[in-house]
């Protein structure tokens, strides 16, 4: 866990993958990727950087995720409307 605030490149990294998901994603297109710095990351590999911070989700992120977890996810959307980090947010979209 970093005690650092995260980079505006990894927020920004994460903001296009939670796009990608709620876009298109499928299990048929499993791997997609976003370009994070110019270099090409998977969106479990962006999950995994970005679960090193705590700093809070800007607030449009957290709604997203919020309505985007129906019933089968009752625990971890309590989890993350209690924690709504960075963190959290990873293994939330890790579960969707």
């Amino acid at each position: 866990m970093s005690t650092d605030s995260i980079p505006v490149h990894l927020a920004r990294g994460f903001r296009d993958a939670v796009d990608f998901h709620q876009s298109s994603w499928s299990p048929a297109v499993h791997g997609r990727e976003v370009s994070i710095n110019r270099k090409s990351y998977k969106i479990n590999q962006v999950c995994d950087v970005v679960s090193e911070y705590t700093d809070n989700l800007p607030d449009d992120l957290l709604v997203r995720f919020l309505d985007a977890m129906d019933l089968r996810y009752v625990k971890l959307k309590d989890e993350l409307a209690k924690h709504p980090t960075y963190q959290v947010a990873a293994i939330c979209l890790r579960r969707l």
